[in-house]
């Protein structure tokens, strides 16, 4: 009976001199090609994720956020340059409970607001079912709650998870879709 002997070595074992398999010998190069096309084969038909989720704090009206650089601005004492590159700015609204309410900065900006729709459930193919309004939506952002926001350039990020302190709200924001460049 002929000797079968395998090692292999991505799993931090030595690695392998030779690999015989019923008396040919394969020499080195061989394995090593065959382990690359092992592992181009596992990346290109490993399923793509989305993004990650990202926590920020933004404080009540003076601070923004740029959606796409995920950049915080101080927006206050009084505007400044960097002031146009916010997308949006969260108001206090003292007559409801949450006192967080979103408010767009850019033009062309759309949301839809999903009630009783946690941040996890919404996903891409959610949006073709959605319906955008660029009007002013006085509604307190409540943590059971989702937003989807439309750019301009045609990008959809999601907003979720609200939680309210004294004076900032942190929640979670994820792109969806990206827009043209």
């Amino acid at each position: 009976m002929k000797k079968i002997k395998y090692q292999f070595f991505l799993w931090g074992m030595k690695p392998a001199t030779e690999l015989t398999i019923t008396g040919r010998k394969i020499n080195r190069s061989r394995q090593s090609l065959f382990i690359l096309l092992f592992i181009l084969f596992a990346i290109l038909t490993a399923p793509w994720t989305q993004a990650m989720a990202t926590s920020i704090t933004l404080e009540f009206e003076t601070q923004g956020l740029n959606l796409k650089t995920g950049t915080v601005v101080k927006i206050l004492p009084r505007p400044v340059k960097e002031t146009a590159r916010v997308d949006i700015i969260i108001a206090y609204n003292a007559d409801v409970t949450p006192h967080a309410v979103l408010m767009l900065e850019q033009a062309g900006m759309e949301m839809a607001v999903l009630k009783d729709v946690a941040f996890g459930q919404v996903k891409a193919d959610s949006i073709a079912k959605l319906s955008f309004t660029a009007k002013f939506i006085d509604q307190p952002l409540k943590q059971s709650n989702t937003v989807v926001l439309r750019t301009a350039d045609g990008s959809v990020y999601k907003i979720g998870d609200m939680v309210e302190g004294k004076t900032s709200v942190t929640f979670s924001y994820e792109i969806l879709q990206k827009g043209r460049e």
